[in-house]
């Protein structure tokens, strides 16, 4: 209610409802703060795909049960809030799948994308990826 009563958006209430349904599966209050900080980057920026990334980091860590797949979702959500630019989030999205494996090597390969995206946010080029 508080969301629609400030933004007249009812997406914002649906990620809200969203955090409600991992809190009431799951019991895990981290699950429902992402939805929350999901709410905040819509409210601040109007754009859709911020939340979106929050949600599949809920979606992380209601399978995995590991909150480091999340951060690289909120790493994402970040990029994407100051860059406006989506090929920074991919890149740490594939780092949550690949991190997902829970193999050795591929957490290697996940550290690197996330060098990417330092490398991309401070260059702006995506070459240099």
């Amino acid at each position: 209610c508080i969301c629609i009563y400030n933004s007249m958006h009812i997406y914002h209430a649906c990620l809200c409802i969203i955090a409600c349904i991992f809190v009431y599966h799951s019991l895990h209050i981290y699950h429902a703060y992402l939805c929350i900080i999901a709410c905040i980057f819509m409210y601040h920026r109007m754009h859709i795909y911020h939340a979106y990334l929050c949600i599949i980091a809920c979606i992380f860590m209601y399978h995995s049960m590991y909150i480091y797949h999340a951060y690289l979702c909120i790493i994402a959500c970040i990029f994407m809030y100051h860059s406006m630019h989506i090929y920074h989030a991919y890149l740490c999205i594939i780092a949550c799948i690949m991190y997902h494996s829970l193999h050795i090597y591929v957490s290697y390969h996940a550290h690197l994308c996330i060098i990417a995206c330092i490398f991309m946010y401070n260059s702006m080029h995506f070459y240099v990826s």
